[in-house]
């Protein structure tokens, strides 16, 4: 967010699970022009994460377990809140298009930027 003669402004933080505990391993993304590009970009990021992890007939408990040790996460910053974690059941159950994962493609298209690691 920025003063009132500003547009506001959207950040994500991205957390890689695997080293959770290490706020060093946290990075924000910011500069999204909208709550819901913010979102966009939380769920395709999160997504995409699970969909590497996924093999030949795992199953879902083995994914969902892959996904919390090895895998990222992604919220919005602000309110209203958003954390991607909260849709972990969705993303392990639905194998997602490529539009649907492309997180750079939506970061790139809302001008959002890496803003700190």
């Amino acid at each position: 967010m920025q003063d009132g003669s500003a547009q506001k402004t959207w950040s994500v933080v991205v957390m890689d699970l695997f080293h959770s505990m290490d706020p060093d391993e946290e990075t924000l993304v910011g500069g999204f022009p909208s709550w819901e590009s913010a979102r966009d970009y939380a769920r395709a990021r999160t997504w995409s994460s699970v969909h590497e992890l996924r093999e030949p007939g795992m199953s879902a408990d083995k994914l969902k377990s892959q996904w919390w040790l090895f895998g990222e996460t992604v919220m919005v910053v602000g309110d209203p809140h958003y954390s991607a974690t909260d849709e972990i059941d969705f993303f392990v159950a639905n194998q997602p298009t490529a539009t649907q994962i492309d997180w750079v493609e939506i970061a790139r298209r809302m001008g959002a930027q890496v803003c700190s690691k």
